[in-house]
């Protein structure tokens, strides 16, 4: 049996799967985001979420793309 390599489109779909299980809105544009300014591989993508998901909650905001900007470019 051999697994094949996710693409973009299905990378996006495995994003909003796991922030929806977390209970995030997470709009189109910070996914965008997230792949530009993130590893594209799976495991970075879902570290990223998990840190905007800490971020969010640490900060009593839903999750934007200024927050992403906040927690990936700005680090503030």
């Amino acid at each position: 049996m051999r697994l094949e390599a996710l693409d973009d489109a299905g990378k996006r779909e495995v994003l909003r799967a796991h922030a929806q299980e977390r209970g995030m809105e997470l709009p189109d544009e910070v996914i965008h985001f997230m792949f530009a300014h993130l590893p594209r591989g799976l495991n970075g993508l879902l570290g990223g979420l998990e840190q905007l998901d800490r971020a969010s909650m640490e900060r009593q905001r839903r999750v934007t793309l200024p927050l992403a900007r906040e927690v990936f470019i700005n680090r503030a």
